[in-house]
């Protein structure tokens, strides 16, 4: 498979690189639409067995890239936000064991996508985090992902409202984080584990996943709901747009 800002390598334990590495990995909507296919591509792969998720150039990726957003009303909301629900579905849907490997930043969208694997192996110096507040906008998807993997509420709300980061050896207290590692050796260790889950029955672990999902299904789609209405609110607002202008002329 080629792509433009992704690449994918195919095998037993397959890989998925996010590959914009002088924006940090955001995610534009070339991106999302190439991450949505690899995805599919390689569920429906039986010879793919594990898939491993990483980013080029130091980090997993800053999330939303805020050059499409910048300019948004009210109006574009519904429609973005059904944007990010068919990727986070791409990653939720595959039926296969994943695996994030997260060296530097994982923030906003990008760090919702890492939990949105099975598993994450994290650097201790990593820096994980939900700063969406920081350009004006609430994260919804990102605190319920969170309170779906048992962050306490308190937390939540710290990591939410003050936009703040937490390393990599925080989110492993927080049980959000599977290993810690010294940095540059995630995608070892990740492919290390893959290399265990081979081993193990597929069809227990497409079974393994589906039971995953239905534990989780109904504050997942309520959290696409809230958020369509959230954003709408404060696109209209209008001190997203601002914020992000600002912060695109630092």
């Amino acid at each position: 498979m080629n792509f433009k800002e992704i690449i994918v390598r195919e095998g037993e334990i397959s890989e998925i690189i996010l590959n914009r590495p002088k924006k940090l990995n955001a995610l534009n909507a070339s991106m999302k639409s190439e991450l949505i296919e690899a995805l599919k591509t390689l569920n429906e792969n039986d010879s793919v067995k594990v898939i491993v998720v990483s980013g080029e150039g130091g980090n997993f990726s800053t999330g939303q890239d805020i050059n499409e957003t910048a300019s948004f009303s009210g109006e574009d909301v519904a429609s973005w936000v059904d944007g990010l629900e068919r990727l986070f579905d791409a990653f939720r849907n595959v039926d296969k064991p994943m695996i994030a490997s997260i060296e530097g930043y994982a923030a906003g969208a990008g760090f919702q996508l890492s939990l949105l694997c099975d598993m994450r192996i994290c650097s201790s110096t990593a820096k994980l985090g939900l700063p969406e507040i920081n350009v004006g906008l609430p994260c919804i998807t990102g605190s319920q992902i969170l309170h779906m993997l048992g962050v306490p509420l308190s937390k939540i709300a710290e990591m939410i409202m003050t936009g703040d980061f937490i390393t990599g050896t925080e989110g492993k207290e927080l049980g959000i984080v599977n290993h810690v590692v010294s940095a540059g050796h995630t995608h070892a260790v990740a492919v290390d584990i893959a290399g265990q889950l081979v081993k193990k029955s597929s069809a227990a672990q497409k079974v393994h996943k589906r039971w995953l999902r239905s534990m989780t299904e109904d504050l997942f789609r309520k959290s696409f709901k809230f958020a369509i209405e959230a954003d709408t609110e404060v696109f209209n607002s209008g001190e997203p747009s601002k914020a992000m202008d600002s912060f695109l002329k630092e």
